[in-house]
């Protein structure tokens, strides 16, 4: 995995400015040499994972997100033209439902624009809902 003593210790260190692991010391007794004493920081699992994704700079699991987002539902949302919706409560913030140009689903597209702005949905019935307000089931 890691092929040098120096990117282990980059690594770890990494892990120490991030919050998820204490850096105790050296323990320079050790007959191999100089060893780093690193424990675990006192997080949750929750707290953990979340910022394990975020320094890798992988989205955090949806599962996770939602307790520190907004529900809302399609009524939420006034139509603004093709696929595009606006958040009634904040008009800076926009939904496109239309297929997205990449191969992501329509699904992981509207999740993420959502995400994006703080916000999740019941995202099956959400994103079908103003589809076909917007005339945009086939």
């Amino acid at each position: 995995m890691y092929g040098d003593l120096g990117t282990v210790r980059r690594r770890l260190d990494d892990l120490v400015a991030e919050g998820l692991l204490d850096f105790h010391g050296d323990v320079v007794s050790h007959s191999e040499g100089d060893r780093r004493l690193y424990l675990p920081a006192e997080l949750d699992r929750k707290q953990l994972v979340e910022s394990l994704h975020e320094l890798d700079g992988r989205p955090v699991p949806s599962v996770l997100q939602e307790e520190r987002l907004t529900h809302v539902v399609p009524s939420d949302f006034t139509h603004k033209d093709g696929g595009v919706f606006t958040y009634d409560k904040d008009s800076n913030i926009e939904v496109d439902v239309s297929k997205p140009d990449d191969q992501r689903s329509i699904r992981k597209y509207v999740e993420q624009q959502l995400h994006e702005e703080g916000l999740t949905a019941d995202i099956g019935n959400f994103y079908y809902k103003l589809r076909d307000h917007a005339g945009l089931i086939e």
